[in-house]
């Protein structure tokens, strides 16, 4: 027989999570004990108290206009952002009222109304910033960037007299990190390097004959130029595998694999990160391809692995979200199965949220988080763009709130960094339904 009861609890802290379980016996006086479940009480949202760098964890700032400067803290404080402000045309900056931070608007009505950038481990920002492509209405352009006086200018279209026969794949495309002219891209079947002051066109490798018949996509590199790896899909664009190919050695790997989410290489080019696409508990959910021995790990999906799900590859490294546990957890590839949560989210399993580990600067990873528009709740790090620090010690750098109402996949912000970690770009509605557009923020 099941049976109902009701506990009154008194003298709960506002805006907690509290968890319990249940301790039962039925008549044969056996015991057992439920799973573990939570409960969170409401947010009292009180005025905020102006005491400099003491922000009360879970008070609600709504007019934190005299904040200037990254809020450095290791707290969760909830800044709620205000009206946004009216934006420039392109090509003028404006401050975020929140944190201070400047930030150039780089698009426009001007330009179409559906302008992006690609994705957080796909740079805009080419080597040393003076060059950044962008998405505007499904056309890949090019500007000109002045990184001193933070401003963009020439804007005209990313690849010029494309070689007769080549249709560049665009999302993918990803700059070199030795040289600021050149950026690499593919087509169906074949890696390109162009050359963007030039616009000359090398061919790096024609991967047909060694391949059958199929399509490259999700393309990622190592830092150094050398080893390249895709998501290999059949001529219908059905996943059937991988390929990872050195360019030094002309070393081919391919693996035969359905289904599959993703790969990505990390920055030393050993390492192979393989997302498979399955969950579920005990289930295989990625592997970690050790290039110089041939080993795979196996990573689960729950514990003891929790194996990453949005992440980036640094070197030797992975960060990536914890489905289970709602935290963002560091590994080593060496030693996949071992982690160090850097960000815990808590109970707070409103907000999806991409990573960035784009700068050469690996002590701090960027995130940019979004939510789908249905939490009305105000929470920590709602919709903004901060950096947390990689080595676990939960600091935080919060930059700037994106402005976007996320109601399909591009409004999201999908913030990248750049490789001198200096600058962010991001994409924002800016709570509008009419218009799309490209920002850039300035790190302070």
């Amino acid at each position: 027989m099941t049976r109902d009861h009701v506990v009154t609890l008194s003298r709960l802290a506002p805006g907690t999570r509290y968890h319990f379980r249940v301790l039962s016996k039925d008549e044969a006086g056996q015991t057992a004990i439920s799973n573990d479940q939570s409960f969170e009480t409401a947010h009292r949202i009180e005025p905020a108290k102006a005491v400099p760098g003491k922000i009360s964890t879970a008070t609600v700032i709504n007019n934190p206009a005299s904040i200037r400067k990254p809020v450095l803290s290791t707290g969760n404080e909830i800044l709620a952002p205000p009206p946004p402000p009216a934006l420039p045309t392109a090509g003028k900056t404006f401050v975020d009222p929140t944190f201070g931070t400047m930030i150039l608007r780089l698009t426009d009505s001007r330009d179409g109304r559906d302008n992006h950038n690609s994705y957080s481990y796909w740079p805009s920002f080419n080597s040393n910033s003076t060059h950044v492509w962008i998405n505007c209405s499904n056309a890949a352009y090019l500007y000109d960037f002045d990184p001193v006086n933070f401003l963009a200018s020439n804007k005209r279209p990313l690849f010029q007299k494309l070689p007769s026969g080549v249709n560049a794949f665009i999302e993918d495309a990803i700059w070199s990190s030795n040289s600021a002219e050149i950026i690499f891209f593919h087509d169906t079947m074949r890696l390109w390097s162009y050359n963007v002051v030039t616009s000359t066109y090398t061919l790096i490798k024609d991967f047909r004959g060694p391949l059958p018949p199929g399509n490259l996509v999700q393309m990622s590199k190592s830092d150094d130029d050398m080893v390249f790896a895709f998501t290999f899909k059949d001529t219908n664009y059905k996943v059937t595998g991988y390929v990872v190919w050195n360019r030094q050695t002309n070393l081919l790997t391919r693996h035969n694999r359905s289904p599959l989410d993703e790969v990505q290489i990390d920055k030393t080019g050993r390492y192979l990160l393989v997302k498979t696409g399955q969950s579920g508990n005990g289930i295989v959910e990625g592997q970690v391809l050790d290039l110089a021995t041939g080993s795979i790990e196996d990573l689960i999906d729950n514990e003891p692995d929790f194996n990453p799900g949005h992440s980036d590859m640094g070197r030797g490294f992975v960060i990536g979200h914890d489905n289970h546990r709602n935290r963002s957890l560091r590994r080593e590839l060496a030693t996949p199965h071992d982690f160090t949560p850097v960000f815990e989210w808590l109970n707070d399993w409103s907000q999806g949220y991409h990573i960035s580990l784009l700068a050469s600067d690996e002590s701090w990873m960027l995130i940019s988080t979004y939510d789908g528009g249905s939490h009305k709740q105000p929470g920590p790090f709602h919709n903004e763009i901060f950096q947390v620090a990689t080595d676990g010690s939960k600091r935080v750098r919060r930059l700037a709130h994106h402005q976007s109402v996320i109601r399909d996949y591009w409004d999201t912000p999908r913030a990248n960094i750049s490789r001198d970690g200096r600058f962010i770009v991001f994409t924002s509605n800016w709570r509008t339904q009419e218009q799309r557009d490209v920002f850039i923020l300035k790190v302070p």
